[in-house]
């Protein structure tokens, strides 16, 4: 029960929070919704990290986006087709806004990680 009280306290940071305004609010946006990604709560993860990206993009928020997208896909019913196309848009819109990813890719699953960069090119 705790750790479903720390997840939902985390999503609350990530998502319910008012914008962020300084380096310090932003950080603990991102630490909040990595917080929840890591706890398996993959749609509360990719609310926070839509809001994070909308207010101050990073690398590590663009990459967990798109990897949150991927795992709520293979946990899903729906086609690889639905899923796959905003999870490998995000992944390219990260690339082609020029944020360096490679520091984070160890964090993310190996099969993860192959169906972002086989998807997009």
């Amino acid at each position: 029960m705790v750790a479903d009280e720390e997840v939902a306290r985390n999503a609350a940071v990530a998502v319910d929070a008012p914008d962020a305004v300084d380096s310090a609010d932003i950080a603990t946006l991102e630490r909040s919704a990595l917080r929840v990604f890591y706890a398996g709560a993959y749609e509360d993860a990719r609310a926070g990290l839509d809001r994070l990206i909308s207010q101050a993009p990073t690398a590590r928020a663009y990459l967990f986006l798109a990897s949150s997208q991927v795992v709520a896909g293979l946990l899903g019913s729906e086609e690889e087709a639905v899923w796959l196309k905003p999870a490998m848009e995000d992944y390219q819109r990260a690339v082609q806004e020029g944020f360096e990813l490679e520091p984070y890719r160890e964090f993310i699953s190996p099969r993860i990680l192959e169906l972002l960069t086989d998807a997009a090119g």
